[in-house]
This record gives structure tokens, sequence and C-alpha cells, in this order.
């Protein structure tokens, strides 16, 4: 007769081979790694190790998502977030063994998924704003600006010296205001501004908050997402240039830092 399947089988005897006791714990026995296989063969079939395996895959990723995705998942409720996040996980599987980032087509995917409800189209901005106040939390800290170094350089060199945006820096423009949206309900009216707010997510003192800038300091710092000289800026750029460096939102690209 057959053993029945179970979890807690397994797990006996996983603990009989770590201890080295038999199921009565009289005597000890040296439970090899072939009588353990063999074992767990009779207790769980490879079909059913599998779909095992595959459900807590599952679980993982659809607790990563409730973790990073906060706001998203208090508005939607718990049994709309998981069924969303199933999809989600069926056709964007984990590659990475760092989750952190996991996630990062979840906002056009609430997106997609609400399409035809004008009323939840707003969620992909929530959505955005949870995993970019993510990716702020875990990114690199951001480098010191040598200024004295920099100014002391002669002129010809500055203008050609590269320079990016810091490494926690996230930029979003929304017509929500992205600041204050613990307020917001799945079943409460959603205000969007007439106009839309550009906003910086960055860390202080390991808390992500988020600054709304004007519309061309952000396009500048949209700017500096690549390698960029002063001498590719035009003269309205130019003249914001001093307050980016004073705010410690640029570093010299490569070998300058």
């Amino acid at each position: 007769m057959k053993t029945q399947s179970s979890l807690d089988q397994y797990q006996q005897l996983f603990m009989q081979a770590m201890l080295n006791v038999d199921s009565s714990g009289e005597g000890n026995m040296s439970l090899t790694s072939s009588y353990l296989a063999l074992s767990i063969e009779k207790v769980i079939s490879p079909e059913k190790r599998i779909n095992v395996y595959q459900s807590n895959y599952q679980l993982a990723l659809v607790r990563c998502l409730q973790s990073c995705f906060v706001q998203t998942f208090r508005i939607l409720g718990e049994v709309s977030f998981n069924a969303i996040a199933l999809e989600y996980i069926a056709l964007y599987p984990s590659k990475s063994e760092d989750l952190n980032g996991y996630g990062e087509n979840f906002s056009q995917f609430i997106f997609n998924h609400f399409e035809k409800e004008i009323n939840n189209r707003w969620l992909k901005d929530i959505a955005q704003s949870d995993y970019l106040k993510q990716c702020c939390y875990y990114a690199k800290n951001n480098s010191h600006f040598p200024l004295h170094t920099f100014m002391g350089m002669p002129i010809e060199v500055q203008l050609l010296t590269k320079l990016n945006r810091q490494p926690s820096l996230y930029l979003q423009k929304s017509s929500l205001d992205l600041t204050n949206i613990d307020f917001i309900k799945s079943e409460s009216p959603i205000h969007l501004n007439e106009e839309t707010a550009y906003c910086l997510y960055y860390r202080n003192e390991g808390k992500v908050q988020i600054r709304v800038l004007e519309k061309s300091v952000f396009e500048l710092l949209l700017v500096f997402n690549q390698d960029t000289c002063m001498d590719d800026l035009n003269e309205a750029q130019l003249e914001k240039l001093p307050m980016l460096i004073g705010e410690g939102w640029l570093k010299m690209a490569g070998a300058m830092l």
C-alpha cells in the first residue's frame, strides 16, 4: 500500500536524515541520500513535487508584488490584486534571484487589464509610483560630486566633462497628486489635476520621498539619464545646471568619478 502524499511526511524524512534517527526515535541509523530520495519518491510523486514547487514559486512572487505595490494592493484588495498578480507572473516569470526589481512591467499590465474601465486607468500611475519607490529604496548610494575639482578645471575641460543623474533618483509625471495617495480608495471618485505634476523620487536618510519639480527641471533631469556634457546643453539648461549640482542630483560619469 502506497504511503499517502504529504508535506508533513516529507519534512519528517528530511529531519530523520538530518538527525540520523528512525521514526520511532529509538537508536541511530544513517539515512543515505539514496535512501532519502527513494523515501521521498514514495511520499510525493515527481509530478506532485513539481506542483508544490510551482505553487511555492508563485506564492513567493505574489508576496513580492504585494510588498512592492503597497498602495495598489490596498486599493484593489487582496482578491483582485492576487488574481492580477498571478496573470502577470505567468506572463513575466522572474529571471533573477534578486526580486527587488521584479514587477517592472506591472504598472503597464495593470493599465492593460483595466483598459476598458476608464475610471480605473489611473491605477497605472499608482502602480508605477509604488514601483519607483521600491527602486529608489534599493538603489545604489549616490556619489559625491567633487565640486572644487570641477570648478578648478579649465572651462574647455568643464564643457566636455560628462555628467549623469544620481542612481537613486527616479522620475514620474502624472495627473494624480502622487505625494498624497493614502486617501485614495477603489470606491472613491478620483480627482485628476488639470495640470501634469512632475515628480522626483529621492532617498533621504533611508526614506523615499517625492518632490514636485518644475517641468523644465524635470526634463533636464531626463536628459541626464545618460552621460551628457555641458557642451550638449542649451542656454536655458545651463542656467539650471548649478541648481542640479547643488541639490546633489548629478554625478561625474565614467573615469571622472
